[in-house]
């Protein structure tokens, strides 16, 4: 049984002790997302920061989880082999930084553990001595492509959004039982795996193949979303979003230009889509050299907006409290100070609105060259399973 007091809970992202920082968690072969295909060699990595001069004894595992990230009552012995739980043993301490921690890396699968069938699965981290004590917790994805997935992304009406087109080859036979009712969609734009949507469509059985039909807000994309950046992989030098930087303390601190709203022209050769890498320019192994840089970030805004937080892959692209920022009634506007890794990030400002996360307004530039990739993944409910297989990955760029 897979942790008992989490049974019915549907699990996000997390990092619930401020000590660790910087996490990264992906596959080289699928674009730094969080996804392996069964069997196939892959290896997903994660790695992340432990700020502290002490090592801390860490295990880990990994949860079953049904397509919507409802924790799954099912046997080990069911989706993997090896440890159930195992210690995380594989750090190194940071060497010439002003601020103190160790860096920690993990590989899956492993000699110790292995996975045995596709779906969705999260990692945690936690105490050697109190498995109910989680530093930290991710999602991941592991599939098969048992389905040959046709996609495809065409503008949507005024050309500022784009939609997804989506069928599969239909297949005789036991593979696919029931598809309008055991089918389920997951989808999301560039990086944004902690965006994605999971969607139940409705699906047409035409004579040799599935195709999927969706509701506007379930397949339509900002065509052309944009992302304020910035780029300290070294404090010392200039850098054109940067205002102020200075040492005080051993601590660097960082203070980027005011954001205005609506009126940023990205940089087309910092765009990383929303997401981040680390690095420290000079340095041979940024792992344990970058520093930790204190950034101040500052937005304007004529009036109140409710609550704002700063928003991208180093959230999960989730609405996280540590992000939030504070308003300035008398100046006109939020501001937000926090602590980040030297290397290069990308990120928006969001809210919650009506249940939904809403970034603040960008202009959308007719820019033809800017590319989109969308990642399309297949949930079946196998009748003879308790939870959804990943039946079927497919990416396509527009």
């Amino acid at each position: 049984m897979a942790c008992p007091f989490l049974q019915g809970q549907v699990l996000q992202d997390e990092n619930p002790d401020a000590h660790i920082v910087s996490v990264v968690f992906g596959n080289a072969q699928r674009q730094g997302l969080p996804m392996m295909k069964l069997y196939s060699g892959e290896i997903l990595r994660l790695q992340f920061d432990f700020l502290d001069e002490v090592t801390e004894d860490l295990s880990y595992r990994i949860l079953p989880c049904h397509a919507n990230w409802e924790l799954a009552n099912v046997a080990f012995s069911d989706y993997a082999k090896g440890s159930r739980e195992e210690y995380l043993q594989s750090y190194q301490y940071a060497f010439g930084t002003y601020t103190p921690y160790l860096h920690y890396q993990l590989s899956l699968p492993n000699s110790q553990l292995q996975i045995t069938q596709s779906g969705n699965y999260v990692l945690q981290i936690f105490s050697r001595y109190d498995d109910k004590q989680v530093f930290l917790q991710r999602r991941f994805v592991v599939f098969e492509e048992k389905n040959p997935l046709d996609v495809q992304a065409v503008p949507y009406f005024g050309g500022n959004a784009q939609q997804v087109s989506l069928k599969i080859q239909a297949k005789t036979g036991a593979d696919l039982q029931n598809a309008s009712e055991n089918l389920q969609v997951a989808l999301f734009q560039n990086k944004a795996f902690g965006a994605m949507r999971l969607v139940k469509p409705t699906v047409d059985a035409g004579f040799d193949n599935y195709r999927f039909y969706f509701q506007a807000e379930e397949h339509v994309f900002p065509a052309y979303p944009q992302f304020y950046y910035w780029d300290m992989r070294s404090w010392e030098f200039p850098e054109n979003r940067k205002q102020d930087a200075y040492l005080q303390e051993k601590i660097i601190h960082y203070h980027l230009q005011a954001d205005p709203l609506g009126a940023f022209a990205p940089d087309r050769n910092q765009d990383l889509r929303g997401g981040f890498y680390l690095e420290k320019l000079g340095s041979t192994e940024s792992n344990t050299q970058a520093d930790y840089v204190k950034v101040y970030f500052k937005l304007k805004s004529a009036q109140y907006l409710g609550k704002i937080y700063l928003y991208g892959a180093f959230s999960q692209f989730a609405l996280w409290e540590k992000y939030a920022l504070v308003w300035h009634e008398k100046e006109k506007f939020y501001t937000l100070a926090i602590d980040f890794k030297q290397g290069l990030y990308n990120y928006q400002y969001a809210k919650l609105e009506n249940g939904k996360i809403i970034t603040l307004p960008l202009p959308y530039l007719p820019d033809t060259s800017r590319k989109n990739s969308y990642t399309v993944l297949l949930y079946y409910q196998n009748p003879m399973k308790y939870r959804s297989e990943v039946v079927g990955l497919a990416n396509v760029l527009y």
